[in-house]
């Protein structure tokens, strides 16, 4: 778990960066992946499916929100992935999961519209999040 806080600060503050994406009120949603390619595929081939179909296709999905992919290239956890989400406020997030890990009919939804991206993700890596925290910036 300690790693993933680290890993959660270093995402939080490059988001942070940004800065002109950023402002109060806004939550930052940060999930450490877990990624190994199968057979024939390639980490870096991985990378670019979630920034070029993954996450457009999730920004439709769930509108309130955008997704970033990204990739440690220097320091303690080169190598790690992560997933970023900003959206405008925590009431945008509650909408479609009003409590952890609960979503609601309108996250379901969504999910529907992700199966053939998550079925085209599942053919070239196996995926996990070994964890996930959400941030509201003050």
């Amino acid at each position: 778990m300690k790693r993933f806080t680290i890993f959660a600060a270093v995402l939080l503050l490059t988001g942070m960066a940004f800065g002109q994406c950023l402002q109060k009120g806004n939550l930052v949603g940060v999930h450490h992946l877990v990624l190994t390619p199968n057979e024939g595929y390639t980490l870096n081939q991985v990378a670019k499916f979630y920034a070029n179909e993954y996450c457009p296709a999730y920004e439709k999905a769930f509108p309130g929100f955008d997704v970033y992919f990204s990739m440690a290239n220097r320091g303690e956890f080169v190598g790690e992935c992560g997933l970023i989400f900003i959206c405008e406020s925590k009431e945008i997030r509650d909408k479609y999961w009003p409590a952890k890990d609960e979503p609601s009919l309108e996250a379901e939804a969504g999910y529907k519209k992700m199966e053939k991206v998550w079925d085209k993700l599942g053919k070239m890596a196996v995926v996990s999040s070994d964890g996930h925290t959400d941030f509201v910036i003050y």
